[in-house]
């Protein structure tokens, strides 16, 4: 007995002595992670706000060219030129320079667009003519300028206005028709102006900012860079116009201070004294069983030597636990067994099995009951980004949050799969009540509690299905399968509440599966149908057509395009069926050929398509078999089809071109739609989104305008989609060619025939 007494006071010492080493580790370790953490964030929001601004100088750079070439203004250059500057040009300067003044509002360091004019020597901003303007005199004018008609930025110089700090963006304007040199566009950005919008977007913490340049140093402050003060963090930034340095003065201290930077420190403390306590606590216990065996085994020993003769030997050091010990395994083995078969090894929660137990437990007893099923929302990017013991951390944690959440007993908590928990709620029989349990129990609760993995807090969010017993179903496999479309649905809408169970809801996904069953038998069957849209001209005369597939499924009805077009490129199914859409297409354009009446006939094709290596090859092959001209063929494409893996995009579309096929740019105007896919990818039609003309405006014709005038800039046709009406014909005939249900709806391959 005295040597089990001294083993545990040994231990007891060992363990104090140890938490008392590590809580003193600790706290050192604490401000070397708070130290790293601000220099980790410091590094983060510079690089973003170094990012940021060398975008926006991107995009001043981009709106000055677009401003010098802008065809009114170099227009009214020439004009005032040859006639002298008249108030008239002067109003068309300030109103072609205003519409470009959202783009200008939005950034703090510069605040107005200069045009300046060579010959005529005036320089005309948003609000300002001053005349007897000679650019040889100004400080940022170089005689290198002369050579090239590259847009640059100048080196920093003295404004002779304000005598302040400048640096200007400088583009050329040209005549296009000889490429003469009629003047500037210039955007002056003071130093000042940029030190304080850099200052000003750093979110976190002070920061002072300093500009290195050829007129000396420029800061927020009136002192020189202390690179020796402990608190100042010192990021040095090179070259961001090639001639200068910025530099960032980040304080340390007012990083720490920040509220959430402080509170989180404060988890990180804790977090790591609690988890010192119970590992400290863990290795006592630990080497008590180690331990105890080793008692045992030499208590054992004592008795064969006494046995043997010896009579100074001290027995009976444990006996009686030897004596426990095969019912102690009697009586625990069966448990263990039981835990590993229905329990969840990481969360010690229920698993699937025991599951069907307690639901089957819960029908045959005739008591109601609703059933949650969660989905930790951004779980896998919890794995991603920290790794599977966070993932791990993050699922035990929040198994432990549910069963405090719940409280009850009765209610029942199963690790249905992977980041996956399924809740039982014996008693809770009515829809609304059950929104409320969830938004009260488990919503409330979890934005109250957040989860320290990492060293960083996560704040658990889920999506959210729910069934109710009998009301949604009379089975478990029903009930199981109507919750898990419920989930389904709401991580799909990325709800913020619980979906409880809805008929219609799960009429639409029962439907879904059955086309995606049915698409490819759909093809083999022959279901497919294509209709013809005409495309028109301002005499209303028929120049080309848009084919437009169509399904009537034998089991199904009419399904429309937009329902399973997206099932067919998520299964792949959208490369045979954009395939048999050419051979249909080629088909129809050889009766064409037969009739003497040629037309450029127009193919949607989906980004999965324009994607694949071989597209070009097999598509060229399918023409070829029908002998069909490739000038006939124009493909459109939408602006998603621009986004991913652009190499190969371009490629594709580079060869399609060089053989005589034309790209259309689809949809032009919804989504992110840009002029830069025009020029970067050399498309040649740009379809005009019917978003542009419904209930149009004056403002919306002159936008189209100018759409149209840029188009022909970049040497491409219009077609405006949508047009319904007599009215818009007659406003956009002009501007391009037109398709709408005003001429014709989308028609079958036999009328189509009959309007030509």
């Amino acid at each position: 007995m005295n040597f089990k007494l001294i083993q545990d006071i040994k231990l007891f010492l060992l363990g104090l002595a140890l938490i008392i080493f590590i809580i003193l580790s600790a706290d050192t370790a604490v401000n070397i992670i708070d130290n790293n953490s601000v220099r980790f964030i410091s590094d983060m929001y510079s690089e973003r706000v170094v990012a940021d601004f060398v975008a926006d100088l991107e995009v001043l750079t981009a709106t000055a060219e677009v401003v010098a070439e802008n065809a009114i203004i170099i227009e009214t250059i020439k004009n005032a030129n040859a006639n002298g500057l008249g108030q008239e040009d002067i109003l068309k300067f300030y109103q072609e320079i205003d519409s470009f003044k959202n783009i200008l509002n939005r950034l703090s360091f510069v605040d107005t667009i200069n045009v300046v004019s060579i010959k005529d020597e005036f320089l005309v901003t948003a609000d300002m003519v001053i005349t007897e303007f000679d650019i040889m005199e100004r400080p940022w004018f170089l005689e290198e300028m002369w050579e090239s008609y590259v847009s640059n930025l100048t080196g920093t110089y003295t404004d002779f206005v304000t005598e302040k700090e400048v640096v200007s963006i400088i583009s050329y304007i040209t005549d296009p028709s000889n490429d003469e040199l009629l003047g500037f566009v210039v955007l002056d950005m003071f130093i000042d102006d940029i030190i304080e919008h850099l200052q000003r977007s750093f979110p976190i913490g002070h920061t002072d900012v300093y500009i290195a340049h050829s007129q000396g140093i420029s800061s927020s402050i009136d002192a020189e860079v202390n690179y020796e003060h402990a608190g100042n963090y010192i990021l040095e930034y090179l070259d961001y116009d090639k001639n200068k340095i910025l530099t960032f003065s980040i304080n340390l201290d007012s990083i720490k201070a920040n509220p959430y930077i402080a509170k989180n420190s404060q988890y990180i403390t804790w977090g790591i004294i609690i988890f010192t306590i119970v590992m400290v606590m863990a290795i006592i216990v630990f080497l008590k069983i180690i331990l105890t065996p080793v008692v045992q085994a030499i208590n054992s020993l004592t008795f064969i030597v006494h046995d043997l003769g010896e009579e100074n030997i001290e027995t009976k050091m444990g006996l009686t636990v030897i004596d426990k010990l095969p019912h102690i395994l009697e009586q625990n083995i069966g448990k263990k067994i039981e835990q590993i078969v229905y329990h969840d090894d990481l969360t010690k929660l229920p698993n699937r099995k025991l599951l069907r137990i307690f639901i089957n437990e819960l029908i045959t007893s005739g008591t109601p009951f609703s059933m949650i099923l969660l989905d930790i929302k951004e779980f896998k990017s919890i794995n991603d980004t920290s790794g599977e013991e966070a993932g791990d951390e993050v699922l035990s944690e929040v198994s432990r949050l549910l069963a405090r959440a719940l409280g009850s007993p009765n209610n029942k908590i199963i690790r249905y799969a992977g980041d996956e928990f399924i809740l039982l709620l014996p008693g809770i029989t009515d829809a609304q009540n059950l929104i409320n349990f969830y938004e009260r129990q488990i919503q409330a609760y979890f934005s109250e509690s957040a989860i320290c993995v990492s060293r960083k807090p996560i704040n658990v969010q889920f999506s959210a299905g729910a069934v109710i017993y009998p009301t949604h179903g009379n089975n478990e496999d029903e009930l199981l399968s109507k919750v898990n479309v419920m989930l389904r649905k709401s991580k799909k809408e990325n709800l913020d509440t619980i979906m409880v169970f809805n008929d219609e809801v799960y009429k639409d996904y029962t439907r879904e599966e059955t086309i995606k069953e049915s698409l490819q038998d759909a093809i083999i069957s022959n279901e497919f149908t294509m209709n013809y849209q005409p495309i028109i001209d301002e005499h209303k005369k028929i120049v080309k057509a848009e084919a437009l597939i169509r399904w009537n499924s034998g089991t199904l009805g009419f399904i429309a395009p937009d329902y399973f077009i997206g099932w067919a490129e998520q299964t792949r199914l959208i490369i045979d069926l954009g395939y048999w859409i050419i051979h249909r297409v080629s088909q129809d354009m050889k009766v064409l050929y037969d009739m003497g009446k040629p037309l450029q006939i127009s193919i949607n094709i989906s980004p999965i398509q324009i994607m694949s290596s071989d597209f070009v090859d097999q598509t060229l092959q399918i023409l070829d078999f029908y002998d069909i001209d490739y000038k006939d063929i124009c493909f459109e494409i939408t602006e998603s089809a621009l986004l991913e893996n652009r190499t190969l995009v371009k490629e594709n579309i580079n060869r399609l071109r060089e053989v005589g096929i034309s790209l259309a740019l689809d949809d032009f105007g919804t989504g992110y739609s840009s002029f830069s896919y025009l020029k970067d990818y050399n498309l040649d039609i740009i379809k005009l989104d019917k978003i542009f003309i419904d209930d149009a405006t004056d403002k919306d014709y002159e936008i189209v305008k100018s759409i149209n005038r840029i188009a022909r800039i970049l040497d491409m046709q219009i077609v405006i989609e949508g047009v319904e009406t007599e009215h818009q014909f007659k406003e956009l005939k002009d501007l391009g060619l037109i398709q709408g249900y005003y001429f014709s709806r989308p028609i079958i391959w036999d009328e189509f025939i009959k309007l030509l």
